[in-house]
């Protein structure tokens, strides 16, 4: 959850050398990804929420009722080419004041809802929040990203076999584990 750009000029002057990141935050033109898992975003909400019983909801539903972002989220959606009416519409919150479980408990309360990764809410096993695909957000792979211009490193391509075996293991089968979330 730090700025994409930054990160990117980074890896390209060598400072950095391997990113996760989502697509399609990555510039494919400078840089090479490789799929680790498939991802989506969802709709944080209370179950008791108008929009909670939908087998999907788009940011412009979103954008009807009270819903806070991070900046992460924000620069998605511009790059997503989300229209600007709906997202002057998002209040954005600094990331550094504004963490997931902070998100989690004020949805819970019914305060507002929120967007997510679902891979952001992976670990975490909760009740009281329901979560609701957000149509035509589900190819957003997270991906591992690193420069065209130099050579991938051994202990890189391991790391990234590792995390593509991890994430495709039972336990983070994101199916059986969104099932189970609550409502």
């Amino acid at each position: 959850h730090i700025d994409g750009d930054l990160t990117f000029r980074r890896m390209d002057q060598g400072v950095v050398d391997l990113i996760i990141a989502h697509s399609p935050l990555v510039n494919t033109n400078l840089f090479s990804a490789v799929t680790l898992h498939a991802d989506s975003l969802v709709a944080a909400m209370a179950p008791g929420h108008p929009l909670a019983d939908r087998e999907f909801v788009t940011l412009e539903d979103l954008s009807r009722s009270k819903c806070v972002i991070r900046h992460s989220i924000q620069q998605l959606l511009r790059s997503l080419h989300c229209p600007s009416l709906v997202m002057s519409r998002f209040e954005v919150r600094d990331n550094g004041d504004f963490d997931r479980l902070r998100r989690l408990s004020a949805i819970r309360f019914g305060n507002f809802t929120s967007i997510f990764y679902l891979s952001d809410l992976l670990p975490l096993r909760m009740t009281g929040v329901k979560l609701v695909p957000i149509k035509n957000q589900e190819n957003l792979p997270l991906v591992a990203s690193f420069s065209k211009n130099r050579p991938l490193p051994s202990q890189h391509k391991m790391l990234i076999s590792y995390l593509q075996q991890a994430l495709s293991a039972q336990d983070y089968d994101f199916d059986v584990w969104s099932n189970s979330f609550v409502s």
